[in-house]
């Protein structure tokens, strides 16, 4: 039995916005089935959470397992969708509309709006929609289709977070000691001023938070040095990465109109310059190593620095969560 005191707008909007650019409203307030042309029917499958396994392995005489880690699989969406006649389209039109909205190679998006905000997750369909009806839908002007969809990116995702720093004289530091790096050239050179400031770092969510670095030297600067933080997040001295909880990189030198991308997600290009196409040969093989774990709800405040005026970097802290339900608790 439902919840007696839940309003329409308590529950869950879905709405599948197509390759096309329609919008289909599938369920929630205003959606009513066998009125709305379009509407979610019973038990929706394989969108409620992201798919993971565990992977074990056993010794022909081993009197236990072993566990080898986990992995994230393949999402099947199975929908079951009915379609009905409105005063402005005959149910022919509804479907023939409605179809046209899916594709097996090109992406729409499926959008849950609940309590906690809005989520998307890209869709596009395993085989074409699967029309198989009793008899004529003219006849009471209403069907259905089943559909089987899946994501490339197996996440709901909301849209992303940012933080900019931006080096001015607001955040000059003088240093008492200071920082002397390698100039690429064989030799080092030396700073005594640089430009400092914190940008803050969270992710709620239930997944890592791989960050994207976007740094921006502009053309009126002069050659610049970035350090950005890649904190392991680890507290416990016990485990291996804590010594890296305050690990920070110095990025190769940019020189001025130069804009460097840094994607730390693993199956991504790390390093993207618009200068300079090989820019990741000047990184010396150096890799981020650390998202942002997930749960981390509170707000950490990591420092930037930058050797020259001008420059800014943006960080974009994305947000991937393994359900459309749920949030922070």
């Amino acid at each position: 039995m439902g919840d007696p005191l839940m309003t329409a707008q308590d529950l869950i909007k879905l709405e599948w916005h197509g390759h096309d650019g329609s919008v289909w409203p599938l369920s929630g307030e205003g959606v009513m089935p066998g009125i709305s042309p379009v509407s979610l029917g019973l038990s929706p499958k394989g969108i409620w959470e992201t798919p993971r396994s565990t992977i074990w392995s056993q010794g022909a005489f081993q009197q236990s397992a072993t566990f080898d880690g986990d992995k994230v699989d393949m999402m099947t969406a199975v929908l079951r969708v009915d379609f009905a006649a409105t005063t402005e389209m005959t149910v022919q039109q509804v479907y023939s509309r409605f179809r046209r909205a899916w594709s097996t190679s090109k992406q729409g998006t499926l959008v849950a709006t609940t309590g906690e905000g809005i989520r998307k997750l890209k869709l596009q369909l395993i085989e074409n929609l699967s029309y198989e009806p009793e008899f004529d839908p003219n006849f009471n002007g209403w069907g259905f289709v089943v559909i089987q969809a899946r994501p490339t990116w197996p996440f709901w995702v909301e849209d992303d977070v940012y933080d900019l720093f931006k080096a001015s004289a607001e955040n000059r530091v003088n240093l008492t000691t200071p920082i002397v790096l390698p100039n690429g050239n064989g030799g080092t050179t030396s700073y005594s001023v640089v430009y400092r400031e914190t940008v803050r770092l969270s992710n709620p969510t239930d997944w890592p938070s791989f960050l994207k670095w976007t740094i921006d030297n502009p053309a009126s600067g002069s050659t610049v040095r970035v350090q950005i933080p890649d904190l392991s997040w680890e507290t416990d001295p016990e485990e291996d990465d804590y010594e890296f909880r305050n690990r920070a990189i110095w990025v190769p030198s940019l020189a001025p109109g130069e804009n460097l991308v840094i994607d730390t997600y693993p199956d991504h290009e790390t390093w993207r310059s618009n200068l300079n196409p090989m820019f990741v040969g000047r990184s010396n093989g150096v890799e981020f190593d650390f998202p942002i774990p997930e749960d981390t709800n509170e707000p950490v405040d990591v420092p930037i620095t930058a050797t020259a005026l001008g420059v800014s970097v943006m960080v974009t802290m994305r947000r991937n969560w393994s359900s459309m339900l749920g949030g922070w608790v």
